[in-house]
């Protein structure tokens, strides 16, 4: 090649090395400043789990100098050019957007949420709960909401379809965490607006606390079979005394229910306060159980009714400390063992119920009175509510209405516009203490989209983790004797699936095969199938289903289920097959 020519070369050489030298330099710029502001994040949240509010101020305020680092290195002209490139453009556009939300995120939700943890150190008393330490949490807590919305509001409507495969999940997972806040802030925010007069503002409340048995499985946690009546009165509160419903309600009529429910649950839903939580919608599980509750205690009216879990209970320990019953200590790691095992295996029926009543009572006066870290209480508060192992439903409307599609209301979602809802409840049909030993998850995808409607394809899969051999082995009062015609170390669970408001369920397949759809009920606009499943082994059990969307539910859709013995969320999301 000729001299010329190679200046030539040169020349146009020159320019586009530097052009890419300077992309790769601003690109590398961005990325140093997200994972810096990912450190800064991750130091957060472990100062607020230690309790130390000053390094948590210095990691929120470092949070926020790298993402607004990060903001400003992807805000200028060239980083915008970059974003028409072809391949790469849609990526850039999605990092930039990142960029603004995090910035949000960093600059105005992080320091409203460290206020919220300054000032909630004032709540819990010695006697109860200080309700103008409550109505101070309102003003930060809006804000933090505010914030996080509008930092999801800068990803939420970015088609992330097209990103890198690097790029996309990350990206996807940030939006689901903005997204998930946003709604947990929404919630506390709506909480402490409600909660003062809840607890006893305007007048003493009385509520039935109920403690749902995991360890026989129901449709919102467990069999309520331990309860306290509580009052509570300008916060402080105290265990009131009721009369044992359990041996009674079988002898009284049954209480009114739906054709569609008695198609659905049979006539048990309507008879027995055991099994008013056959429904995983709580609002109507927890009429049923205040109607029966009145009914036996005349004259003693309640204004709600709350649902906790002994998975709730070893939350809730990490912030008061091990607690001691009859000689034995509760503590978060074994409690659950303690509460929903030990008692089964070593116990008559009768000393079974005596030891619930009174680890109800230490564990209720622990968390009232001596809570030793407010921020630890408070998350456990949070993960348990969604988790839906905390449940209100309040008797008085203006309440109810305000947290109607809160996690901690338990509601069996209706219409919900773009978004399909699909559940899972499970019940046991054995009459034992099998679900201990119980393990599930479910799953839901999209498969087409087809006029406006979303095909989806489910499945839940079941396991029991302990051998059949072993389980023989377990005492009568775990077994359940087989008086349900169940054999011995085998359990029965009737699997309720609950397909999207307006849709249908179709195709029941129990390990492949076919199993006949003799019904599927309409139960206010949402078809119920049922199926029931005998678990005998730690061989899994696959229950799968067809369904379709109602119309126009073409958005992303959400799956609940029954929460389990085991920490943490059998919930989840699944992505949509239209197009937005």
């Amino acid at each position: 090649m000729s001299k010329s020519r190679w200046r030539l070369v040169a020349l146009v050489s020159l320019p586009l090395v530097a052009v890419l030298a300077y992309s790769f330099w601003i690109t590398s710029s961005v990325v140093q400043h997200l994972r810096a502001a990912d450190s800064s994040y991750r130091d957060l949240t472990a100062a607020l789990s230690e309790g130390d509010d000053e390094a948590a101020s210095a990691a929120g305020e470092s949070m926020a100098t790298e993402a607004g680092a990060a903001r400003d290195s992807a805000g200028g002209r060239w980083w915008g050019a970059m974003s028409h490139l072809p391949s790469v453009g849609d990526d850039v556009a999605g990092v930039r957007a990142l960029t603004v939300s995090l910035d949000g995120v960093a600059s105005d939700a992080v320091p409203a949420l460290l206020q919220v943890v300054r000032e909630a150190h004032d709540v819990p008393t010695a006697q109860g709960v200080d309700l103008q330490a409550i109505r101070a949490l309102r003003g930060p807590l809006a804000e933090a909401e505010r914030s996080m919305a509008r930092a999801g509001g800068e990803v939420e409507k970015v088609d992330s379809s097209g990103f890198h495969s690097a790029l996309r999940p990350k990206f996807e997972a940030y939006v689901d965490s903005v997204t998930s806040t946003t709604a947990a802030l929404h919630d506390a925010a709506t909480t402490v607006e409600v909660l003062p007069v809840m607890l006893g503002a305007s007048g003493q409340r009385r509520y039935l606390l109920a403690f749902q048995n995991n360890a026989e499985i129901r449709a919102t946690g467990g069999m309520p079979g331990s309860y306290l009546e509580v009052t509570v009165k300008e916060g402080r509160l105290a265990v009131a005394s009721g009369r044992d419903i359990r041996i009674y309600t079988e002898r009284r009529p049954p209480l009114p229910i739906t054709a569609a429910e008695r198609a659905v649950y049979g006539p048990q839903l309507g008879s027995y306060f055991l099994d008013a939580n056959f429904t995983p919608d709580y609002p109507r599980a927890a009429d049923l159980m205040r109607t029966r509750w009145e009914e036996v205690n005349v004259g003693r009216r309640i204004d709600g009714v709350v649902a906790v879990d002994p998975v709730m209970l070893s939350y809730l320990l990490t912030s008061t400390g091990p607690v001691k019953v009859d000689g034995v200590t509760l503590k978060p790691t074994t409690v659950v063992r303690t509460l929903l095992h030990d008692p089964y295996v070593t116990m008559s029926f009768l000393e079974q119920d005596a030891y619930f009543g009174r680890a109800s009572r230490a564990i209720f006066a622990a968390v009232t009175t001596d809570v030793r870290d407010p921020m630890k209480f408070a998350r456990a508060l949070g993960r348990s509510a969604s988790e839906g192992r905390l449940l209100v439903r309040s008797f008085h409307d203006d309440e109810q209405e305000r947290w109607a599609d809160a996690r901690v209301a338990g509601a069996l979602s209706g219409e919900d516009g773009r978004t399909p809802h699909v559940d899972v409840g499970l019940n046991d049909g054995t009459g034992s203490k099998m679900s201990y030993y119980l393990r599930f998850e479910a799953e839901v995808r999209s498969t087409e989209c087809v006029d406006g409607k979303q095909r989806l394809a489910g499945a839940v899969t079941l396991t029991q983790a302990i051998s059949s051999r072993k389980a023989a082995k377990l005492p009568p009062s775990v077994t359940g004797r087989g008086l349900s015609g169940i054999p011995t170390g085998e359990q029965m669970v009737f699997v309720r699936v609950y397909g999207p408001f307006g849709g249908t369920v179709s195709r029941l397949r129990v390990d492949g095969k076919r199993i006949p759809l003799t019904q599927s009920v309409d139960l206010d606009g949402r078809p119920v199938a049922t199926v029931a499943v005998l678990i005998s082994s730690i061989r899994a059990v696959q229950v799968e289903w067809d369904m379709t969307t109602g119309p126009g539910q073409t958005g992303s859709g959400e799956v609940g289920i029954t929460p389990s013995v085991v920490p943490g969320s059998g919930g989840s999301r699944f992505a949509s097959t239209c197009s937005n």
